[in-house]
């Protein structure tokens, strides 16, 4: 069987709230198409900045055949706590889409506020990259020699930033 990994270097989901009832957010929202004649199974993971996994936040889900899922960071993550989408601050990190069949995965992440009478206002839209990881095949047969072991901790990948960003 084989597995397929996509990771993008940064995500993030905030929301201030200021005076008379105004809210500022930060928002992400990831594209999954399944562009084979087969379901995929497909397991979401969260890592903050620094790499660490935050397996609260750790989702599966199957993605019918010829489907395309769009959802917010923050549903996905409600899901399991719905406390989250009314907390202030929330998360940052990275994510990685681990799946049985190969996906097309993209992302993008926008800011805006809230007012009190409801109106949305979104103020910068930016892409996030996700890039195929690809899956290292070792040669167990071959007898001698040292056998190299990936290192799984996508360190390299998430340690990136978006340009200009410190």
């Amino acid at each position: 069987m084989s597995t397929y990994k996509y990771v993008t270097p940064y995500w993030r989901d905030s929301q201030t709230v200021f005076g008379e009832g105004v809210k500022a957010y930060t928002g992400t929202t990831f594209f999954i198409l399944n562009h084979n004649n087969e379901r995929a199974d497909v397991a979401i993971h969260f890592y903050d900045l620094d790499g660490n996994l935050l397996t609260d936040m750790e989702v599966s889900m199957l993605v019918p055949p010829n489907a395309v899922l769009d959802m917010r960071i923050v549903d996905v993550i409600s899901a399991k706590d719905p406390n989250y989408r009314v907390s202030t601050g929330l998360r940052t990190g990275s994510m990685r889409i681990v799946s049985d069949v190969p996906l097309v995965t993209s992302g993008k992440m926008y800011n805006g506020r809230v007012t009190s009478g409801g109106d949305v206002e979104d103020l910068n839209v930016w892409s996030i990259p996700f890039e195929e990881v690809p899956f290292v095949k070792l040669d167990l047969g071959r007898i001698g020699g040292e056998i190299p072991i990936p290192d799984n901790s996508y360190k390299g990948y998430f340690g990136r930033r978006r340009p200009g960003q410190k």
